[in-house]
């Protein structure tokens, strides 16, 4: 049993400056129109997909790319919220750096939480952060992100 096992109620910490996505996308969707009575045709629109972690969590689509770029600031405050409570993979299995789409191996315990003007204090509850080989070291720039402040849990 790891020892998160052992700790009352841990919840998983996300840096405060994580973004909501790693990536989104906008593509051109070709379809061909049928019609006896108008005849057939090309026609086109756009595909708006949201990424996380190499996972696309949500599509919007439009008439073409341009319209497409003028909704996406609507739609990335929204889209999330129109998400929620469905989810399309199991993100607890990857690794908390953002942008990185790898399975995490290691997990830390956060030691202390920092305020925006670098105070620390102990955290209410056990918090954790789970990352890959490649991020698991952190560095010593930061205060609550770094070496310093995470003592390893599990392997």
């Amino acid at each position: 049993m790891s020892v998160l096992g052992n700790l009352s109620r841990p919840m998983r910490w996300f840096h405060r400056d994580r973004q909501t996505y790693d990536a989104i996308t906008i593509e051109t969707v070709p379809r061909f129109k049928e019609s006896g009575l108008s005849g057939d045709e090309w026609r086109f629109s756009a595909l708006v997909k949201f990424w996380q972690k190499g996972n696309v969590v949500a599509t919007k689509s439009c008439g073409d790319v341009a319209a497409a770029c003028k909704y996406l600031s609507y739609w990335h405050d929204t889209v999330w919220e129109e998400a929620r409570g469905k989810p399309t993979f199991d993100r607890s299995l990857y690794c908390d750096q953002e942008g990185c789409n790898e399975k995490h191996t290691v997990t830390y315990l956060l030691k202390a939480e920092y305020s925006r003007e670098g105070y620390a204090g102990p955290s209410s509850i056990s918090k954790y952060v789970c990352f890959c080989d490649r991020h698991k070291t952190r560095g010593d720039c930061g205060l609550e992100d770094a070496d310093r402040n995470y003592e390893i849990v599990e392997r």
